[in-house]
Formats: C-alpha cells, sequence, structure tokens
C-alpha cells in the first residue's frame, strides 16, 4: 500500500487473486499488464472515509445496487420457481420472463425452458430479429434432450407472430419432426378490429391467438404491498400455455370454459358481439366471470374446418405422430424380410387401440402396411383415426304454447 495518510491503497496481485469487497460479489483480476495488454477495463476505485466524520458510523451497513451485463444467454430448464428466480432474479413486473415463467406455472405447468434475448441499447425490448433468433434456437433439442411442444416468443409484434407461424410449420413437417404450437396475444390498446385482421392473415392451425389484449397482475414490492400493473397478452398468453400443458386434463380434454389463474382482472372487457366477432374470426376470447378468467371458446387462428380450428384437436394430431414414430422406432435397422409387415401392422393397431381405451381417439381404422413401390428399404404404413372432439354448444329448444 501507498503512505498512512493517502486515502488510496493499491494492492499487487496475481490474475488468479480474488479481491472480496462486497460480500457475495468476487473481482477477479484478469490482467495486471496495464498498457496495450490490458484490454479487459476491469478496474475498481476504493476510497476511505475520515473516521473522525459524523457519517457513516463504523460497522454501519451499506446498501450498494449494480448493473451487471448479462452473458450468458443460453437455453436453461426449469421445474420450479425457484431455480427461475435465482438464474433470472425477482418477479417484477420489467423481468418479463420470470413473470411469465411464474404465470405458466401458477396455471398448471410442470416445466418451462427459458432463453433470454438481449434488448435494444437503451431500449426496453429486444428487436424482431432477436426474437426470430431466440425462436430458431427451439429448433434443436434442450440440452436434456426434450423438445417443447408450446414456443412462447414475449413479443406482441405482427412480425415475430408471421416469423411464428412459418417455424412452426417447417419445424412440424415429416422432415424435421418438431411438432410444436404457439399461443401469442397482442400490445395493450389493440383494437379488436385490428385483431381481427391479424388472426385472418395468420390462419394457422399451430398458432393460437387470445384476447382481450392484456390483463392486471399484482405484484408484492419489497414493503410487503401489492401494486397492480397493467401487462400485455404475450404475458396472458403464457398463462393460457401453462394451463394448456398442465397434467390436470390429458392432452383431448378441451379446454373451452377452463379456468386461467395469475390476474387480478382483464385489461379490459369485450361485450358479446365484439367477443363473437372476434372468435368467429378465429381468437380465443377471454372472459372475466368474477372471480375467476374463463375461455370462452378455445381457438386456432384457422377455422377452415373442425380438424384444425380447436389447438386439441392439433395437438392430438401431433401427440399421435411422436408416439407412432417411437412405437415403430424399434423396427428401424432390423432385416426387412416378409414377416415384419404383419409385425409393423400388429404394433400400429396396439398403439391406437390404447389411445382409443385412453379416450384419446373416438375410433381408428384401415390400417395398411405395404412395401414402397420404389425404395426396397422403406414400408409405408396409413391408418385412419376420429379424434375426441370437444362438446362446444348445446342448442336447446323450446315450444311455448298455450295448452297442452
Amino acid at each position: 500500500p501507498t503512505t498512512a495518510t493517502s486515502p488510496n491503497k493499491y494492492y499487487i496481485t496475481t490474475s488468479s487473486d480474488i479481491v472480496k469487497v462486497i460480500p457475495g460479489v468476487n473481482l477477479t483480476i484478469s490482467s495486471t499488464d496495464g498498457g496495450t495488454e490490458d484490454n479487459t477495463d476491469d478496474t475498481v476505485l476504493l476510497q476511505t472515509y475520515v473516521k473522525t466524520g459524523d457519517e457513516p458510523d463504523v460497522g454501519d451497513n451499506y446498501y450498494v445496487t449494480f448493473d451487471r451485463t448479462k452473458t450468458n444467454y443460453n437455453i436453461s430448464y426449469h421445474t420450479n420457481m425457484r431455480t427461475v428466480q435465482a438464474l433470472y432474479g425477482p418477479i417484477d413486473v420489467n423481468n418479463r420472463v420470470v413473470l411469465a415463467a411464474n404465470l405458466a406455472f401458477l396455471n398448471g405447468s410442470r416445466a418451462v425452458a427459458i432463453k433470454q434475448v438481449q434488448k435494444t441499447t437503451g431500449g426496453t425490448d429486444a428487436s424482431v430479429q432477436s426474437y426470430i433468433n431466440g425462436i430458431d434456437a427451439f429448433n434443436e433439442p434442450l440440452p436434456n434432450g426434450l423438445r417443447p411442444s408450446l414456443i412462447e416468443p414475449l413479443s406482441t409484434e405482427a412480425e415475430v407472430h408471421s416469423y411464428l407461424k412459418t417455424s412452426n410449420a417447417i419445424q412440424s413437417s415429416i422432415r424435421y419432426r418438431n411438432e410444436r404450437t404457439s399461443i401469442i396475444g397482442f400490445s395493450l390498446g389493440t383494437s379488436s378490429d385490428t385483431v381481427i385482421q391479424q388472426v385472418k392473415n395468420l390462419s394457422s392451425e399451430k398458432v393460437t391467438a387470445v384476447y382481450p389484449d392484456g390483463a392486471i397482475v399484482g405484484i408484492t414490492d419489497a414493503f410487503g404491498n401489492e401494486v397492480e400493473y397493467a401487462v400485455d397478452g404475450s404475458l396472458v398468453a403464457t398463462a393460457v400455455a401453462g394451463r394448456d400443458v398442465s397434467p390436470v386434463s390429458d392432452i383431448a380434454t378441451p379446454l373451452t370454459n377452463a379456468t386461467i389463474v395469475g390476474f387480478k382482472r382483464l385489461y379490459q372487457r369485450a361485450d358479446n358481439v365484439t367477443a363473437s366477432l372476434v372468435a368467429n374470426a378465429g381468437c380465443t376470447v377471454l372472459e372475466e366471470q368474477i372471480p375467476v378468467i374463463r375461455i370462452l371458446m378455445y381457438l386456432t387462428t384457422d377455422m377452415s374446418s373442425s380438424l384444425t380450428r380447436d389447438p386439441r384437436i392439433v395437438e392430438v394430431k401431433h401427440y399421435v405422430q411422436q408416439g407412432l414414430r417411437r412405437t415403430l422406432n424399434r423396427y428401424i435397422g432390423v432385416k426387412n424380410l416378409p414377416k415384419v409387415q404383419p409385425q409393423v401392422k400388429d404394433s400400429v393397431g396396439s398403439y391406437f387401440k390404447a389411445l382409443k381405451k385412453s379416450e384419446i381417439i373416438t375410433d381408428y381404422t384401415g390400417i395398411n402396411v405395404s412395401q414402397n413401390e420404389t425404395d426396397p428399404s422403406t414400408l409405408d404404413v396409413e391408418a385412419y383415426y376420429s379424434p375426441v372432439f370437444p362438446l362446444n354448444w348445446i342448442v336447446v329448444t323450446l315450444n311455448l304454447r298455450t295448452s297442452l
């Protein structure tokens, strides 16, 4: 150190030394060469104070606030909020990934995979391209080998939604075998007319949109007081996604009339006429029925047929495809002898029989296994099945008579 009267002290350290200045914060000296060889800017200035002064007293607590630039944007997998908060911080209206994870867990999700994207310099949100890159990051399996069935970008940008539609269609194809869907929301203040136009532009069985455009959440501050904040539709969509993957019901159980938790109330209420117009365009409408919020009708943005408009039917289709691949995987690599075809047919039949027993499908027929006409190393399998459809309407006809 320098002379005893100097307020500054300098310590010569090696690159492996760690200087603990603030409990819980480590400063690693990566270089002591200085000059052009030291480009790390790992510099901390420590100053003392005159002990004879009034403030602070010796032994007083110091409260330090600092910003840290995040460098690790890898996907992380979590099965509880404790690990989410340990990695990403507390639940806060500005900490959107943590708030979204909490809403997903509250509504029944058993696990979440989080991919943070970097905000624009000086901005409050990431760029469209950053979100697109984040979507692409899920094209590969997670580090634990799992693939998410729902992907939820916390963006209300139409460009992100459009890319998501294309990405889900490509990844769910037979070539990529990465079936997935998404639930999206809209920015605060989005009109019903804009919502109708955007869902019509999307028109995809693999994208579900939710309306109204936001909700009110209550977050407890440092003093134990609950403060209410308005959040946009992307966080409402995450809550619906948590309910969608909840093990409370199987994949074929409709979510129409299901309840959503985690919100004080919706940002705005849609009257019956507006709700009908938005729903008929292909948008899932939420309804506030105090003290709960219900899914008025669960719909995809593709209203072209009964096989595409219900998200659960689409999810059953993905579920059947994934399960059949697992069932038939044991035959890959065996000798393609004539006896294999009936074995494959029996396996497919047993699989569909189990699905029917579990009430995932109502029935199946027409299972056929044949040798591919052009490739002797390929078997062609064909089958027909019918999913379990939801009961959305009960039409009652009452006849009024003066006398019976």
